[in-house]
């Protein structure tokens, strides 16, 4: 039996939050034809009934991974940099931003752009404009310390600063 044929169709525009009960009436369902009923199980469905939200949230890109040697990463750009979410005003309201899947930068030397997916996690949350997230991750090489560098500059102390009297 297919998901259209085992929900109870019932209209609840006028339902209140908080937890509603229904019994599941098999008299009210229709079958395929040569379809019957064995058992069922379970006999009742809970919903819970919750006023919906609406909110901006930051998005920030999860990175997983190190940079090859000698790079670190220099910055990192979302875009959009916020998203409007969506759903149960309990899991919408409590969040203040969200992340992109991991985006791995195992390795990377040069900048790149990736597209990668918003988590959202479970529940009943969506981001109201489901275009991908674009990430661009730049890229720098490691700058060397000061001291380890030696200038070859005469009387400067460097190698060729070498004098005899």
């Amino acid at each position: 039996v297919s998901a259209r044929y085992c929900c109870d169709p019932r209209d609840v525009s006028g339902a209140k939050p908080g937890v509603a009960v229904y019994d599941i009436e098999l008299s009210r369902l229709d079958l395929p034809s040569g379809a019957r009923f064995v058992s069922r199980s379970p006999s009742q469905v809970k919903v819970r009934f919750e006023k919906s939200g609406r909110k901006a949230v930051r998005v920030r890109a999860d990175t997983t991974g190190t940079p090859a040697p000698g790079y670190h990463v220099a910055e990192i750009v979302v875009e959009p940099a916020t998203v409007w979410l969506a759903g149960a005003r309990s899991q919408v309201m409590r969040l203040e931003e969200v992340a992109t899947e991991a985006i791995d930068i195992e390795g990377l030397k040069e900048s790149e752009i990736r597209e990668a997916r918003l988590v959202l996690g479970g529940g009943t949350l969506w981001v109201e404009d489901d275009s991908p997230v674009q990430v661009q991750v730049r890229m720098e090489p490691d700058l060397l310390p000061d001291d380890a560098l030696e200038p070859d500059v005469p009387g400067a102390g460097g190698p060729a600063a070498v004098s005899e009297g």
